[in-house]
């Protein structure tokens, strides 16, 4: 056998047999534990989270990357399950490791959704590019506590500079399908929260022209539209959010209209104080400023009906 016809057959081989070794020995346990740690850091100091992960099995793949079964992210402080994905698939760069980067492709997938991305790191930036495939609303009680159901299509990117918070940008757009909120509780005394009344479900969002669009620019969010065209609410609302240093101290300034079913005035008393507000066409005109979570709350005005949280047992923001 000559020379070159050799080195054709060593050469496979040799990566194949260390291709087999590699996998053989790899320490599946102490990588799984790592990729964990990072995901948490992601989450708990790029977005604010208090999360813990946790996985099932780890399998790995020269091209495919990290496969990891039946992730769950749970609350740090009481252990509750607040987001659940079937399989998360990460692929990370070894070339961009040489050079100090951090990227990495990604996948999430929960059903039949899928949320694909690229996450790159490095000492001046965090860069965030998700492009989201019928992936179902379930993830939303991980941020808003509320639960839900539905459908999201969209993108999202995110530029973090760590060096000068100004220069943080980005933007999201998603369309909503089919959406509804479950086991509402609409607080009648805000000082009394067993008072709330129970709805079983709100449907907020048909198969098409719901859509959620926001922009980010430093510290100030741009609400460029969200428009909820469901069979129980219809929403139109835009403004701005100007972060503060949490998320409870963020202030709001956003406006626009909204509509409710006749079967939501029937189950919900408010609207029996609210009527006289209601514009010709049956929407009544919304505004929402102040700050987020904090007291004094946020002053909501329904038409001319300003600061009606305070008639509810909440704290007055108005003389």
């Amino acid at each position: 056998m000559n020379r070159a016809l050799r080195n054709f057959f060593y050469i496979p081989s040799f990566f194949l047999f260390f291709g087999i070794f590699f996998l053989w020995t790899l320490p599946y346990e102490a990588l799984k534990n790592r990729v964990i740690y990072q995901a948490e850091d992601v989450l708990n100091r790029t977005f604010g989270f208090n999360y813990r992960i946790r996985a099932g099995e780890l399998s790995f793949g020269l091209f495919t990357g990290l496969d990891f079964d039946k992730v769950q992210g749970a609350s740090a402080a009481n252990e509750e399950v607040q987001l659940k994905v079937d399989r998360f698939r990460i692929n990370p760069s070894l070339l961009s490791l040489l050079f100090g980067k951090t990227k990495s492709s990604f996948q999430l997938k929960s059903g039949k959704g899928i949320i694909e991305g690229m996450l790159i790191d490095d000492s001046n930036q965090t860069s965030i590019e998700l492009e989201a495939d019928n992936y179902n609303l379930g993830f939303a009680k991980s941020l808003t506590g509320i639960s839900m159901e539905g459908l999201i299509n969209g993108e999202m990117s995110y530029k973090i500079n760590k060096k000068n918070n100004s220069e943080t940008n980005g933007r999201l757009k998603l369309e909503v399908k089919n959406a509804k909120v479950l086991d509402l509780n609409i607080p009648l005394d805000l000082s009394n929260p067993s008072s709330a009344l129970h709805i079983n479900e709100l449907k907020i969002a048909q198969d098409k022209g719901s859509i959620l669009e926001m922009n980010l620019k430093g510290s100030s969010l741009d609400l460029v539209q969200l428009n909820l065209n469901g069979e129980d609410l219809n929403l139109n609302l835009k403004g701005k959010i100007l972060a503060g240093k949490t998320v409870a101290d963020s202030n709001l300034s956003l406006e626009g209209k909204f509509k409710v079913s006749p079967e939501v005035v029937k189950t919900v008393p408010f609207f029996v104080l609210i009527e006289p507000q209601k514009n010709p066409d049956g929407s009544y005109d919304l505004a929402l400023e102040g700050k987020l979570l904090t007291n004094p709350m946020p002053i909501l005005t329904i038409g001319k009906f300003r600061d009606i949280l305070s008639h509810f047992g909440g704290p007055p923001n108005s003389p």
